[in-house]
Protein backbone atom coordinates (compact mmCIF):
# COMPACT_ATOMS: atom_id res chain seq x y z
CA UNK A 1 0.00 0.00 0.00
CA UNK A 2 2.85 2.36 0.81
CA UNK A 3 4.36 1.68 -2.63
CA UNK A 4 1.07 2.05 -4.50
CA UNK A 5 0.22 5.39 -2.89
CA UNK A 6 3.72 6.72 -3.74
CA UNK A 7 3.68 9.38 -1.05
CA UNK A 8 0.18 10.64 -1.85
CA UNK A 9 -1.17 9.07 1.32
CA UNK A 10 0.02 8.26 4.81
CA UNK A 11 0.07 4.56 5.55
CA UNK A 12 0.29 3.39 9.15
CA UNK A 13 1.04 -0.22 10.02
CA UNK A 14 -0.27 -0.48 13.54
CA UNK A 15 -3.37 -1.36 15.51
CA UNK A 16 -5.77 0.88 13.68
CA UNK A 17 -8.31 0.94 16.47
CA UNK A 18 -5.86 2.54 18.89
CA UNK A 19 -4.00 4.62 16.29
CA UNK A 20 -7.03 6.17 14.63
CA UNK A 21 -7.87 8.46 17.49
CA UNK A 22 -4.48 10.20 17.36
CA UNK A 23 -4.73 10.85 13.61
CA UNK A 24 -8.10 12.60 13.55
CA UNK A 25 -8.83 15.20 12.41
CA UNK A 26 -6.05 15.43 9.83
CA UNK A 27 -4.44 18.82 9.17
CA UNK A 28 -5.84 18.91 5.62
CA UNK A 29 -9.40 18.35 6.91
CA UNK A 30 -9.82 15.81 4.09
CA UNK A 31 -9.26 12.09 4.41
CA UNK A 32 -10.27 8.61 3.45
CA UNK A 33 -9.91 6.21 6.35
CA UNK A 34 -9.82 2.52 5.39
CA UNK A 35 -10.64 0.21 8.28
CA UNK A 36 -9.95 -3.48 7.67
CA UNK A 37 -9.84 -5.35 10.99
CA UNK A 38 -8.94 -9.02 11.14
CA UNK A 39 -12.25 -9.96 12.85
CA UNK A 40 -10.43 -12.88 14.46
CA UNK A 41 -11.78 -11.78 17.81
CA UNK A 42 -15.55 -11.36 18.12
CA UNK A 43 -14.90 -8.13 20.06
CA UNK A 44 -13.54 -6.57 16.85
CA UNK A 45 -17.12 -6.01 15.68
CA UNK A 46 -18.05 -3.96 18.75
CA UNK A 47 -14.68 -2.19 18.73
CA UNK A 48 -15.33 -1.22 15.11
CA UNK A 49 -18.66 0.42 16.00
CA UNK A 50 -17.09 2.25 18.95
CA UNK A 51 -14.14 3.41 16.81
CA UNK A 52 -16.39 4.66 14.00
CA UNK A 53 -18.59 6.61 16.42
CA UNK A 54 -15.52 8.16 18.03
CA UNK A 55 -13.95 8.98 14.65
CA UNK A 56 -17.14 10.64 13.42
CA UNK A 57 -17.21 12.85 16.53
CA UNK A 58 -13.60 13.91 15.95
CA UNK A 59 -13.85 14.25 12.17
CA UNK A 60 -17.48 14.20 10.97
CA UNK A 61 -16.70 15.02 7.32
CA UNK A 62 -14.18 12.21 6.80
CA UNK A 63 -14.85 9.37 4.38
CA UNK A 64 -14.71 6.05 6.24
CA UNK A 65 -14.53 2.79 4.27
CA UNK A 66 -15.03 -0.31 6.40
CA UNK A 67 -14.54 -3.84 5.09
CA UNK A 68 -16.14 -6.83 6.77
CA UNK A 69 -16.49 -10.53 5.99
CA UNK A 70 -19.86 -12.10 5.31
CA UNK A 71 -19.94 -15.03 7.69
CA UNK A 72 -22.86 -17.10 9.00
CA UNK A 73 -22.37 -15.59 12.46
CA UNK A 74 -24.55 -13.07 14.27
CA UNK A 75 -21.69 -10.58 14.66
CA UNK A 76 -21.20 -10.45 10.91
CA UNK A 77 -24.84 -10.66 9.87
CA UNK A 78 -25.89 -7.84 12.22
CA UNK A 79 -22.98 -5.50 11.52
CA UNK A 80 -24.53 -3.55 8.65
CA UNK A 81 -27.50 -2.40 10.80
CA UNK A 82 -25.14 -1.27 13.55
CA UNK A 83 -23.02 0.69 11.06
CA UNK A 84 -26.11 2.34 9.60
CA UNK A 85 -27.11 3.48 13.09
CA UNK A 86 -23.80 5.39 13.28
CA UNK A 87 -24.40 7.37 10.05
CA UNK A 88 -28.08 6.95 9.23
CA UNK A 89 -28.26 9.61 6.53
CA UNK A 90 -25.01 9.47 4.54
CA UNK A 91 -23.68 6.02 3.64
CA UNK A 92 -23.36 3.35 0.99
CA UNK A 93 -23.35 -0.35 1.75
CA UNK A 94 -22.15 -2.83 -0.86
CA UNK A 95 -22.25 -6.58 -0.40
CA UNK A 96 -20.80 -9.19 -2.72
CA UNK A 97 -21.67 -12.84 -2.15
CA UNK A 98 -19.63 -15.36 -4.12
CA UNK A 99 -21.50 -18.45 -2.92
CA UNK A 100 -24.43 -19.41 -0.74
CA UNK A 101 -23.75 -19.66 3.00
CA UNK A 102 -22.92 -23.23 3.92
CA UNK A 103 -23.42 -24.31 7.49
CA UNK A 104 -22.19 -22.38 10.48
CA UNK A 105 -18.69 -21.61 9.19
CA UNK A 106 -16.95 -20.13 6.19
CA UNK A 107 -16.89 -16.77 4.50
CA UNK A 108 -19.40 -16.48 1.67
CA UNK A 109 -18.67 -12.91 0.62
CA UNK A 110 -17.57 -9.44 1.63
CA UNK A 111 -19.21 -6.23 2.66
CA UNK A 112 -17.97 -2.68 2.25
CA UNK A 113 -19.61 0.10 4.20
CA UNK A 114 -18.72 3.70 3.35
CA UNK A 115 -19.69 6.57 5.64
CA UNK A 116 -19.78 9.97 3.91
CA UNK A 117 -19.22 8.43 0.46
CA UNK A 118 -18.05 10.53 -2.49
CA UNK A 119 -21.06 11.49 -4.60
CA UNK A 120 -19.84 9.48 -7.63
CA UNK A 121 -19.29 6.23 -5.73
CA UNK A 122 -22.82 4.86 -6.12
CA UNK A 123 -22.67 5.17 -9.90
CA UNK A 124 -19.28 3.47 -10.04
CA UNK A 125 -20.45 0.61 -7.81
CA UNK A 126 -23.59 0.16 -9.92
CA UNK A 127 -21.30 -0.36 -12.91
CA UNK A 128 -18.77 -2.76 -11.37
CA UNK A 129 -20.73 -4.87 -8.86
CA UNK A 130 -22.61 -6.90 -11.51
CA UNK A 131 -19.33 -7.80 -13.23
CA UNK A 132 -17.69 -8.71 -9.92
CA UNK A 133 -20.61 -10.96 -8.99
CA UNK A 134 -20.50 -12.64 -12.38
CA UNK A 135 -16.74 -13.21 -12.45
CA UNK A 136 -16.14 -14.02 -8.78
CA UNK A 137 -19.30 -16.00 -8.10
CA UNK A 138 -18.75 -19.72 -7.65
CA UNK A 139 -20.93 -21.99 -9.79
CA UNK A 140 -23.05 -19.06 -10.94
CA UNK A 141 -23.94 -18.10 -7.37
CA UNK A 142 -22.51 -14.58 -7.35
CA UNK A 143 -24.90 -11.91 -6.08
CA UNK A 144 -24.56 -8.34 -4.90
CA UNK A 145 -26.54 -5.64 -3.20
CA UNK A 146 -26.10 -1.90 -2.96
CA UNK A 147 -28.03 0.31 -0.59
CA UNK A 148 -27.63 3.61 1.15
CA UNK A 149 -28.66 7.20 1.64
CA UNK A 150 -26.69 10.19 0.53
CA UNK A 151 -27.00 13.87 1.25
Amino acid sequence: LQHVTAGRARVHQEDGFSGLKALLPPPSRRALVLIDPPYENKRDYQTLIHSLNDALKRFPSGVYALWYPLLPRQESLGLEKKLISCVADNYLSARLEVCAPQGEHGMFGSGMFVANPPWTLRTELEKCLPALAEHLGQNGQGTFSLSGKQR
